[in-house]
């Protein structure tokens, strides 16, 4: 797990856990420039780079979200066969709430460029929902990640690697857990499905501040 004296593994070498440590910093990050760039700030004629941004960052939020909750559900998962239920409870306590939220963000967005998003109210306002569900929780991330960490000991072995959770996570999550979701391959195919469906993503070229999300994914 990243630390000051412990840099970010490869990806490769990442789990579930140093992808939870790195999407809670990536959406504390986006957060901040979403209500940096509020749209008050701008008159009409000024307003198209700040929507396009705000509407990149806002489409990542959601991506990262929906990322973030695949990292918790493995380490919960993890959690509970090492007999740490309590701490896995605390760890998801938000997760059908955010579900919620995040799945909505992408019904709003599918099919929408970021520009465009800036005449949805409903995507702010699900935005800010998120964010005032998620903010101290981000806040104290650092604490409950060394937690985990301990609590963990030698099962952290047991966790899932970043790059599958990544191929593996939906943009539209279930609000509960579905029988089909133990089937890698099913599941796999799901997040295929979500990404098609949910074009164009933060990442889609010319509507989008493509340069801003490779801070988030330098993958892409």
């Amino acid at each position: 797990m990243t630390t000051a004296n412990n840099p970010a593994p490869s990806e490769q070498d990442a789990d579930s856990l140093d992808l939870l440590a790195e999407t809670s910093a990536n959406m504390r990050d986006l957060l901040s420039t979403w209500y940096a760039l509020s749209p008050t700030q701008y008159s009409d004629e000024d307003a198209v780079t700040p929507a396009r941004d705000r509407g990149t960052a806002g489409k990542e939020i959601m991506e990262q979200s929906a990322l973030r909750l695949a990292a918790i559900d493995d380490v919960a998962g993890v959690l509970r066969r090492a007999d740490e239920g309590t701490l896995a409870l605390v760890l998801d306590r938000n997760s059908v709430a955010v579900r919620r939220i995040t799945a909505r963000l992408d019904d709003l967005s599918r099919g929408v460029s970021a520009i465009d998003l800036r005449y949805s109210d409903e995507f702010y306002d699900r935005i800010d929902q998120l964010h005032r569900l998620l903010a101290d929780e981000l806040d104290h991330q650092d604490d409950m990640l060394e937690q985990l960490d301990r609590a963990l000991g030698g099962r952290r072995s047991e966790l899932r690697r970043a790059p599958f959770i990544r191929g593996h996570a939906p943009i539209h999550p279930s609000e509960h857990h579905h029988w089909y979701q133990d089937i890698a391959p099913v599941v796999r195919l799901h997040a295929l499905y979500d990404r098609v469906r949910s074009f164009p993503g933060a990442e889609s070229t010319p509507t989008s501040d493509v340069d801003s999300i490779k801070r988030y994914d330098p993958g892409r």
